[in-house]
């Protein structure tokens, strides 16, 4: 893993401070509405990465750790910007 993520917790661990978690361990930012569509994420014991969005909760789509953290290494290193540019 490299320097700026941390190890993920594992699925039973409580979630960052941040973060709103439901009973069944999916986590979303706090800042996510209350009711309506947000994206949600849980951590897998095997090191990877679920993500659904709260509105189809039974499509959940489900990454391993490589993967998710070259995602978050684009995010960070601003490769998905011109997603929100205007």
């Amino acid at each position: 893993m490299n320097d700026h993520h941390p190890t993920p917790a594992p699925a039973d661990a409580v979630a960052a401070p941040r973060a709103a978690t439901g009973s069944d361990g999916w986590f979303w930012a706090s800042d996510a509405p209350a009711e309506g569509a947000r994206i949600e994420m849980r951590h897998r014991a095997d090191g990877g990465t679920d993500v659904r969005t709260s509105d189809n909760p039974d499509r959940v789509l489900s990454y391993t750790r490589a993967e998710f953290e070259a995602w978050l290494d684009g995010c960070d290193n601003g490769e998905f910007d011109h997603l929100w540019a205007e």
